[in-house]
């Protein structure tokens, strides 16, 4: 049971009338100048016989405040040879307290104490003079010790034959509970703290010895100081409190237990009004408002319970503080800082953000004993941490909790989880890194064998969702249908270095390992880092590191730490704009097109590992970048839904609406207004060079000095194998650099073509079809020309018709045009009759 006022608890000291009379006596004959002389010389030759810790009492009975402390010191440092006071007494342990980004409360962090330190100047002087008057009377006149209150004990403790009561002083009660802390009853303990109290009088000032007491007394329920104490029972500040309020909490000090306002309301209530007597006994009240006080009830008005810090995003900050070297030299230093060390720690969260994660994870996934969830979102222009949610399980070690969650490194599980197709965004940024242009087309097909020798295992041959194949693609409808053979061909092209030096350029933590299988996300991951990721290309390839705590300030307003933005251009802007428009293809229109849409330009991506155990979603708006997780506690335990198709979970369900579920509230909460991404650069473009006859090989360098990509199909042709006979495009077309062109190359095997006839001479036409076992007919065609008399001008079928498609042979020679029938002379008119008034016009011609 706490004896704070050094005697005992308030309950058990109450004496009878006579006793408590004789003692005063006897304190006030002590206290008359004439008496003390004999009675030091007695008292101090009887303790000195007896026990040296009696001299205590000896000393307090000379006649002068000075001289009595003088004695007392003599006596300890010299007699008893006590240790002389520590140059510090110490701080006392002051919760720490975790603030959001609005600067509200959430987390109260402490130990066994919960204490919050205020400054004297903030205690209003009703409070002083009510813990005064019941605790130290004559606080603001004696040096440390009250002589006539020791004497007094003395008295009543040497006729009892034991020790039965006390007469600590405010500053010897400080002494035993900071210096001494020894709490046995013993004169020699009270000898100590004399010693100790007048020495601490000497250094320190009235307020400041106050002020430590008020701050290191215990009032109950795991309360320390004046103003925990006034927040917990009156939910107010120290300096709100009331007279009444003030009695009350004063009263405890004593005993806190015995004169608990919550638990024994009758008890607490006499105690204070004790302290009202006491108060107007000493000048602090007319007696008059002491009566009318006393009337009063309790009228508490308990605070609500402070949050203590079991959050998921409060534990990642203390457990990222516990590693800081600035709050300690050691883990356990840096532990004790922050549940004694009286800390402000401001953070970046958004607890609207936060409360609506973890809405957006239940309302999708309600079996608290199902699959879990782990949502992160990331300001990427200054890499905040705005919220953290985990569920439907709370996070924790209890029954009903869980630990297992990929978010954050370090906290939870102990390691992240795989990403699946969410990694090709780094897969994506490289290849454009690389040269490799957004027109790029492969074939991708169900599977695909790498020819790199990195591989691991060497036989790696990964294939497509279901085993598709998908076709030719170029890089965005690759993306869209997230195709695994056609990133797996990217990575080919750069290898796998480059890949995971990209990752970790863009903000991914974790080790990864170089390896083919790399590019399909089987490396290990976090929510965080794959949000702050996304986030360098929604902030046009500058990364800024993730950060969850702004400053850390000391109870005494120093700063131990401070984070601000720390942004490094990892990508070019180019690059990031161009992936960025890319990654909108899941969305608009593939495998997040379903459940992605927030009514608002935005980019992500959909990740599903090969055993459907873990599922992924992260995407952004060119302000908030947020990452999805879902996956079963079980590593291998495949995912079943059946508000996915077939059933299995992939990222384009779960994940993807509890992604956008948080996104379309997000943005409202932070009034964020929609905002397109910048335009991706032009792609350059180039004449297509014309290879038509040429070999495959030469056909195929020709275009990949002008930087186009070659896609040669062969067709059935009796020309030589190899020899290009059509393209597409066309030679002299301006296409995209990085486009494919189209070859048409034969394979050797066809049978020949009709021959072309036309031009050549009756003799050579006949040889040219002899040749091939074919007989024509021929006709002659009029033609004007006379140089085609005798060639051939026309033939049935057209050259290039395949053999076996060849019919009857017809082959038309020029002729001369049949000439024109003359005209036939016009036979005579009849002479015109006389008296026609006409004249005879073909008078004088031939007929």
């Amino acid at each position: 049971m706490p004896q704070w006022a050094g005697g005992l608890p308030w309950g058990a000291a109450r004496r009878t009338m006579s006793t408590t009379t004789r003692l005063d006596a006897v304190a006030d004959r002590l206290g008359r100048p004439q008496l003390w002389g004999s009675v030091v010389v007695h008292i101090v030759g009887f303790v000195v016989a007896i026990a040296g810790g009696g001299l205590l009492i000896a000393a307090s009975a000379a006649p002068a405040i000075g001289v009595a402390s003088a004695a007392v010191n003599t006596v300890g440092r010299d007699l008893l040879r006590f240790e002389p006071l520590p140059d510090s007494i110490g701080e006392r342990p002051e919760r720490s307290v975790v603030l959001a980004r609005n600067g509200r409360v959430l987390a109260v962090l402490h130990d066994v104490e919960n204490r919050k330190l205020v400054p004297l100047d903030e205690v209003p002087k009703r409070v002083q003079d009510a813990v005064i008057a019941t605790e130290d009377a004559d606080f603001w006149d004696h040096r440390g010790v009250n002589w006539r209150a020791i004497a007094r004990a003395y008295v009543g403790n040497y006729q009892a034959g034991e020790i039965t009561s006390g007469a600590s002083t405010i500053t010897q009660q400080l002494v035993k509970h900071v210096v001494t802390k020894d709490t046995s009853l013993t004169y020699q303990r009270k000898l100590r703290e004399a010693h100790f109290a007048t020495e601490l009088e000497r250094r320190l000032t009235k307020a400041e010895i106050l002020q430590e007491y008020l701050n290191l007394a215990y009032f109950g329920h795991g309360v320390y100081g004046i103003g925990t104490a006034a927040e917990y029972y009156f939910d107010k500040p120290v300096g709100d409190l009331t007279v009444v309020q003030a009695a009350l909490l004063a009263g405890m000090i004593r005993a806190p237990e015995i004169n608990d306002p919550i638990d024994r309301p009758e008890d607490a209530r006499g105690r204070r009004n004790i302290v009202l007597s006491q108060m107007a006994e000493h000048g602090y009240l007319t007696p008059v408002r002491a009566e009318k006080l006393q009337r009063a009830g309790l009228r508490l008005r308990l605070a609500k319970a402070a949050p203590k810090g079991e959050s998921f995003f409060v534990t990642y900050v203390t457990e990222l503080l516990k590693q800081h070297p600035a709050l300690g030299p050691t883990r356990q230093a840096r532990a004790e800082a922050l549940l004694r060390g009286g800390l402000t720690i401001r953070t970046t969260v958004h607890p609207p953000l936060e409360r609506q994660a973890r809405k957006a994870i239940a309302s999708v996934l309600p079996d608290v004993d199902g699959p879990q969830a782990a949502l992160t979102a990331v300001d990427p222009r200054t890499g905040e941490i705005l919220a953290m949610g985990v569920g439907p399980k709370r996070f924790g070690k209890d029954k009903n909790e869980s630990q297992v969650t990929p978010a954050v490194r370090g906290l939870g599980s102990p390691s992240g989880r795989q990403p699946g197709s969410a990694f090709k965004v780094f897969q994506l940024v490289t290849a454009l890194e690389n040269g490799i242009t957004t027109a790029y087309t492969f074939n991708a097909k169900s599977e695909y064998k790498f020819r790199q020798t990195e591989c691991n295992p060497p036989d790696y041959t990964p294939g497509n969702y279901a085993d598709a194949s998908l076709g030719v693609l170029d890089m965005q409808q690759a993306l869209s249908k997230s195709s695994n053979t056609y990133f797996a061909h990217l990575e080919d092209k750069t290898g796998p270095r480059r890949l995971v030096e990209t990752a970790h350029r863009m903000g991914i933590t974790s080790d990864l390992a170089p390896f083919c299988s790399t590019v399909l996300g089987t490396s290990e991951v976090y929510g965080l880092d794959m949000a702050s990721a996304y986030g360098t290309l929604a902030n046009r390839g500058s990364h800024c590191e993730p950060y969850a705590i702004t400053e850390v300030i000391d109870r005494h307003g120093r700063a131990l730490l401070r984070n601000s933005p720390t942004c490094t251009q990892a990508v070019a802007r180019g690059v990031a704009d161009t992936a960025t428009h890319l990654l909108r293809g899941p969305i608009e229109a593939g495998t997040a097109t379903t459940n992605g849409q927030i009514g608002r330009p935005a980019a992500g991506k959909t990740g599903t590992t090969d055993n459907y155990g873990n599922a992924w979603f992260v995407g952004f708006v060119p302000q908030l970048s947020v990452s999805s997780w879902v996956g079963h506690p079980a590593r291998t335990k495949t995912l079943y839904d059946g508000r996915c198709p077939g059933g299995r979970v992939t990222g384009g369900c779960l994940p993807t609406m509890i992604w956008s579920r948080f996104m379309r509230a997000a943005v409202e909460k932070l009034d964020l207004p929609p905002r397109g991404f910048p335009t991706p650069p032009p792609l350059p473009k180039a004449e297509v060079p014309d290879v038509l006859g040429r070999t495959l090989s030469v056909a195929t360098r020709s275009l990949r000095r002008a930087e186009f990509q070659v896609q040669a199909r062969e067709v059935r042709s009796h020309r030589p194998a190899g020899t290009v006979l059509r393209q597409r495009p066309r030679a002299g077309s301006i296409i995209e650099v990085g486009s494919a062109v189209v070859l048409r190359v034969s394979d050797g095997q066809g049978p020949p073509p009709m021959p072309d006839l036309i031009g050549m001479t009756e003799q050579q036409a006949s040889n040219a079809l002899g040749a091939l076992g074919l007989v024509g007919r021929s006709i002659e065609v009029g033609v004007k020309r006379p140089d085609n008399y005798g060639r051939v001008v026309s033939q049935t079928p057209r050259p290039g018709t395949p053999l076996d498609q060849v019919g009857d042979i017809v082959v038309g020679f020029g002729a001369p045009r049949p000439k024109a029938p003359e005209e036939p002379e016009p036979e005579p008119q009849p002479a015109d009759k006389p008296g026609s008034g006409t004249k005879d016009k073909s008078k004088g011609k031939k007929p």
